[in-house]
């Protein structure tokens, strides 16, 4: 194995790591996750997270999903308290596409207007969601009594405050916070 860190003139750190297998991994994170938000913004790393994958200036949503699975890969994404990183894995030779496909969702979202109020819905759905699963309410319960707002709040945020979370403001917040300076590339695989 072989592991190199590298950060580029615009800010990018790049960490990759040599490895003789058949898949490749590649993520993209940004330095923003649920502890980067205020009481009134909670919520908003991970609506973000969803909306990305809603479209960009030149691939559908169907598009973002096909371009990898038709290879043989897996697309997806994670929120956590520090992080908000996006994630592909697939056979080593298509690491051009996987780096095409991560950069366009990352950096060009659109965030159609249509898929905010529908994404919005999703999220309150889960919000709900984690209210009728005990041991996640337990969870959240016992983070909420450990730390003071906006810490102890769950991740997903509040439904009111999604709610109220424009197309305009989570563009703008977007645009804000997924720069080049912001973010760490980690490629894993048999690639160069």
């Amino acid at each position: 194995m072989e592991f190199k860190k590298i950060k580029l003139k615009n800010g990018l750190t790049i960490l990759h790591e040599k490895r003789d297998v058949d898949v490749t991994t590649v993520m993209l994170g940004v330095r923003f996750g649920a502890v980067n938000e205020s009481e009134e913004e909670k919520g908003i790393a991970h609506f973000i997270e969803h909306l990305c994958f809603k479209g960009t200036k030149k691939r559908t949503t169907f598009q973002i999903a096909s371009e990898v699975e038709k290879v043989g890969g897996m697309l997806n994404a994670f929120t956590s308290e520090e992080v908000t990183a996006y994630h592909v894995k697939l056979p080593s030779p298509h690491l051009d596409l996987a780096m095409d496909v991560i950069f366009d969702i990352f950096f060009n979202p659109i965030f159609p207007e249509e898929e905010v109020v529908k994404e919005g819905n999703v999220i309150c759905e889960e919000i709900r969601m984690y209210y009728d699963n005990p041991r996640l309410r337990t969870m959240n319960r016992l983070k909420e009594c450990l730390y003071e707002k906006p810490f102890g709040m769950s991740i997903a945020g509040k439904e009111e405050n999604i709610r109220k979370m424009t197309r305009e403001f989570l563009l703008k917040k977007h645009d804000d916070i997924y720069c080049p300076e912001n973010a760490i590339l980690a490629v894993v695989g048999n690639n160069d």
